[in-house]
């Protein structure tokens, strides 16, 4: 009488050497140092890129500065622009107070993700805390 593992064929093949290399690798395994090693690394690179604006975000983009931000907000809003043609906190408030106070939040909130406090939000909030910067300076 026949029975269910006698309708398996089994292979008789050697295993090729990608084979026997993923079989000597073993079990797929999660990515959560690697996750929490690129946050750190993104959370590191955030603190030095908003220490960067407190020190020279004033003399760059403030009212006396090199490119003033509120001159360029200023001709943007004459164009006709929005803040959704140009996202940017600056679009709203481009005094030298808002300059410091967004460059102090977005330092806390970077070295609260270097301290591990990293998710969704905060990661976007960065992002989008530096890209303002960007598009007025």
């Amino acid at each position: 009488m026949p029975t269910e593992s006698d309708d398996q064929v089994v292979d008789v093949r050697a295993p090729s050497p990608l084979a026997r290399f993923v079989a000597w690798l073993g079990p797929a395994r999660g990515y959560t140092l690697t996750r929490w090693l690129i946050l750190r690394l993104l959370a590191f690179v955030y603190v030095f890129a908003f220490l960067g604006i407190l020190m020279q975000g004033l003399p760059l983009l403030g009212s006396h500065g090199l490119t003033p931000a509120a001159q360029y907000v200023t001709w943007l809003h004459q164009q006709g622009d929005t803040f959704w043609d140009t996202p940017s906190l600056f679009m709203l408030d481009p005094s030298d107070t808002a300059i410091i106070g967004w460059a102090v939040v977005g330092l806390v909130l970077s070295l609260c993700m270097l301290a591990g406090y990293a998710n969704l939000p905060s990661v976007l909030a960065l992002w989008f805390l530096y890209g303002s910067y960007e598009r007025v300076g």
